[in-house]
């Protein structure tokens, strides 16, 4: 069990950086502070982060179940189930950025809240040849631009299939 409250900002439970063929497995993480982050891999492959319960809570905004960034590739995200509740805008279940590629997102369970822009996953940046297949999706918030999946600034050959998807 890990929990980190009243923490700075910029806070991780879990950050991987050049770490390849490892496992995050059953782990309870909660981390309640602005800008945080349950699990970020950096220029990180072929790892597995499974059956794990994820939440970032608090006051602020910007808070990131799971962050795939820098050149991670064929990480597998499953059974996860991941809430992301700021009481401010921009909260991400999981975000794939800057030349995140093959990586594979399935059977994960993503509850996104706050104001508006909350997004259940969002790619970007060359976040290519991706796949979200059989995830269960809330996106919500008490204003605007809530979204299940959003898929911004050239990204291509992703494959987003059998998702169960809602917003409001």
């Amino acid at each position: 069990f890990w929990h980190a409250s009243d923490l700075l900002n910029n806070s991780h439970a879990i950050n991987f950086t050049y770490v390849n063929s490892s496992l995050i497995v059953n782990n309870t993480i909660t981390v309640a502070s602005n800008y945080s982050a349950g699990i970020v891999l950096t220029r990180s492959n072929s790892n597995v982060i499974t059956n794990n319960t994820i939440n970032t809570t608090g006051i602020g905004q910007q808070k990131y179940g799971i962050e795939i960034l820098t050149d991670a590739i064929n990480n597998t995200i499953n059974n996860n189930s991941i809430t992301t509740d700021g009481t401010g805008a921009s909260n991400y279940g999981i975000l794939l950025q800057t030349s995140a590629t093959s990586n594979l997102l399935s059977g994960n369970s993503i509850r996104t809240n706050g104001t508006t822009a909350n997004y259940g996953v969002y790619l970007t940046s060359s976040a290519n040849n991706n796949t979200l297949l059989n995830n269960t999706i809330l996106a919500q918030g008490s204003g605007s631009s809530n979204y299940g999946v959003y898929l911004i600034s050239s990204v291509s050959g992703n494959v987003v299939q059998g998702n169960s998807i809602r917003t409001n």
